[in-house]
């Protein structure tokens, strides 16, 4: 259903859409399950769809590498994969086996656990054009993902801030960071002298800590990219412009295509860098 690896994912978070109410499951028998009931459902994607009513369930797949991966219940009829919404063909959606396996499977609890923290930060970003990508990226590139770092906090030494939970300022003072390595095949703008990157995308795990990132992209190793990047100011670090509106992946026929559909000619895109 969803292209979830069963034996990549070391922990998934479950949240109730309407009490954010949230329980994790590590156990890997328990993990391949749940995978196992999702894709019992035949998708087909969904050009346009409101999602004004609100979320059954999120699930948050997370890997050792801290790339997370978000499955949503929408309805009976809905589901949404990262950012894609896609409609069930085969059956309507049982969520009374969704509710069965979460109750047997671990509980719901409703305030912070000393097993560390599990933090979503979403928002309305603005929507950019790719001229705009264009101009506002100090190097636009291709390559091919290598793999992912272990995930840090943005503190010298890359461990948990000494303070407790309450005291944490998630996404302002205090981040969890991922980086990821890019084998560079082109420079489209403003090349530089080594056929390797290291960008760092917001959000992963330490330890028992997670944080997910709505719009961070998301990479898979050997993935063929284009990415628009930006020097962070403060930070000496390469990150993606526009968060998941600087990633596209390469497809066929010299495109280059977006997780929310949209896609680019890299050809005319070259062209574009160049005027």
């Amino acid at each position: 259903m969803s292209g979830i690896d069963a034996f990549e994912i070391n922990k998934v978070l479950i949240r109730n859409g309407l009490s954010r109410e949230s329980s994790t499951i590590d156990d890997t028998i328990e993990i391949e399950k749940l995978i196992s009931i999702l894709n019992e459902y035949s998708l087909e994607k969904v050009s346009e769809k409101s999602d004004l009513n609100g979320y059954k369930y999120f699930f948050y797949f997370y890997t050792d590498s801290g790339n997370v991966s978000r499955v949503s219940i929408v309805d009976t009829n809905t589901l949404q994969v990262d950012r894609v919404f896609y409609n069930v063909i085969n059956h309507p959606i049982d969520l009374a086996e969704i509710e069965e396996f979460i109750e047997s499977s671990s509980n719901f609890k409703s305030v912070p656990s000393d097993e560390g923290l599990n933090v979503e930060i979403s928002g309305i970003v603005e929507s950019l054009s790719i001229e705009y990508l264009v101009s506002q990226s100090d190097i636009i590139i291709e390559g091919t993902v290598t793999g992912a770092y272990p995930s840090r906090w943005n503190t010298r030494d890359g461990q948990r801030p000494d303070k407790s939970d309450s005291e944490l300022d998630i996404g302002v003072e205090d981040m969890i960071y991922t980086d990821v390595g890019i084998h560079v095949s082109k420079y489209l703008k403003n090349p530089l002298d080594t056929g390797d990157l290291q960008i760092a995308v917001d959000g992963g795990t330490v330890g028992n800590d997670s944080i997910w990132v709505e719009d961070s992209p998301s990479f898979e190793h050997g993935e063929n990219v284009l990415l628009f990047l930006n020097w962070t100011p403060g930070r000496e670090e390469m990150t993606v412009t526009g968060g998941y509106q600087g990633k596209f992946t390469v497809i066929e026929d010299g495109m280059a295509k977006r997780s929310d559909g949209e896609s680019v000619n890299i050809t005319e895109l070259t062209n574009m860098v160049g005027e």
